[in-house]
């Protein structure tokens, strides 16, 4: 029988009606429901031959087939997106809820869509958007956009729904996933006091990088402060003393706040690292998509800044609640989604499931708990998917967010640096000119001629 269903839904592959669609998805519904009696795939003995304990809430999630790859490799057999998905799916290899028969997963895994396998991917066996491909991407383009267009059995799975997209775009239909570093560091207790007040440190990959150094460094008053630390170099090598897990790294993790401002992407590796040290992570990337946005409410543990704040020490400073009770509150709500969400492996590939069974549910339709017109209201007028109410929603909020005049801009500060510095040198010129002047005048005089009587 199970035979008889697989050839039947492979049959209808070639051609799907919307009737036709209707049919998969209840023949795939009966055969989910199955499975849940199913052994998973992972069910293995350890070494001293006993039965690994399955944790039952695990095995209770979505079932899901890990299909091999589909990846572009170079001439050493190196792939990119394979290496990234090693790192991001830890947590699926062995977890109870993988089956051995794709007919019995709601969910088909597998990577690496990107500009060179998409052809291969369009090829895929059809399923339907109740019981989908999760694609993992390297990243996106138009060309890639389209893939989904035809494909509505496919849901993106990435760092950013809008990765190489304009903030403004709707994004992928699909999940966002969590950046696979972890904080290595000293992990500290909720109520204890932080070193740093706010912090940063990264390259300079992005001009708004470079302005927000120069807005904390040039400041009057913020530069002066020890617990306001915001570092960035030139380049990863310039210092091993700026990498992820070093001494100095996790030091500045010991903070109440985390500046994730956009590098080369809009998504960083920081915001992992940052939930994981117990830190508030505070988004300078507008469009960003975040990870398992479908049930986690960002707006309990996170605040999102404009780019345009970059130049703005103060417009920032003024941002972050000071009040020990709201920190508190905040910091919790980050431990909480650490501890569920982020923290391993295995909760990482739990969320993935829950995230895509939520996106499933609503359709495919982009819609996070921390809604678009009140986590970006500055954004909303041009937001593709606005609608009138949520303009109106926006439009209140994103007065509040209207920067106000910096004292003296970097701009203003090199501006009045070149001026000195032009005025001295004429200065130096004139004299010079003067003395050079002076001297040709001497050369030039014959000399007088002395006689003695």
């Amino acid at each position: 029988m199970r035979a008889f269903i697989l050839v039947a839904c492979l049959a209808a592959a070639s051609a799907i009606t919307v009737s036709e669609l209707k049919k998969m998805a209840s023949k795939h519904a009966t055969l989910i429901a199955r499975s849940n009696a199913i052994k998973p795939a992972n069910a293995k003995k350890a070494g001293n031959g006993k039965k690994t304990p399955i944790d039952p809430e695990r095995a209770g999630l979505s079932k899901f087939y890990w299909r091999s790859e589909i990846a572009k490799r170079d001439a050493t057999g190196f792939s990119w997106g394979s290496y990234r998905w090693g790192l991001d799916s830890p947590g699926l290899r062995n977890h109870p809820a993988r089956v051995d028969e794709m007919m019995y997963a709601k969910y088909v895994v597998l990577c690496c869509l990107e500009e060179g396998t998409k052809n291969q991917f369009l090829n895929l066996p059809k399923r339907t958007p109740e019981t989908p491909y999760l694609v993992k991407m390297l990243s996106s383009s138009k060309a890639l956009s389209e893939v989904f267009e035809k494909r509505p059995d496919f849901l993106a799975m990435n760092y950013d729904l809008r990765d190489n997209m304009d903030k403004q775009v709707a994004p992928l239909r699909g999940l966002t996933i969590a950046p696979h570093n972890y904080f290595n560091g000293k992990r500290m207790k909720v109520e204890q006091d932080r070193k740093f007040f706010v912090t940063f440190q990264g390259r300079k990959t992005s001009k708004l990088r470079h302005e927000l150094h120069d807005a904390f460094n040039l400041h009057r008053k913020f530069s002066k402060f020890q617990n306001i630390s915001v570092e960035t170099v030139m380049d990863r090598m310039w210092n091993v003393k700026q990498q992820t897990g070093d001494a100095k790294f996790n030091m500045k993790m010991n903070s109440t706040y985390v500046l994730l401002p956009k590098g080369d992407d809009r998504w960083s590796l920081r915001f992992s690292e940052t939930l994981g040290a117990g830190a508030i992570p505070v988004i300078m990337a507008d469009g960003l998509t975040l990870p398992y946005e479908h049930i986690i409410d960002w707006s309990k543990a996170a605040i999102r800044l404009p780019n345009n704040y970059s130049t703005n020490a103060d417009e920032i400073m003024k941002r972050l609640p000071s009040d020990k009770e709201t920190i508190l509150k905040m910091r919790q709500a980050v431990y909480d989604i650490n501890a569920k969400y982020f923290q391993n492996p295995n909760v990482r590939a739990d969320a993935m499931l829950k995230e895509a069974d939520a996106v499933v549910k609503n359709g495919g339709k982009y819609a996070p708990l921390w809604k678009p017109e009140e986590a970006e209201p500055w954004l909303e007028s041009n937001r593709v998917g606005a609608t009138e109410e949520s303009k109106a929603v926006a439009f209140k909020l994103a007065q509040k967010f209207e920067p106000a005049p910096v004292h003296r801009t970097y701009a203003q500060i090199l501006k009045d640096k070149a001026a000195k510095e032009a005025a001295k040198a004429a200065q130096e010129g004139a004299a010079n000119a003067e003395a050079a002047s002076a001297l040709l005048e001497i050369k030039q005089k014959k000399p007088t001629l002395i006689t003695r009587n």
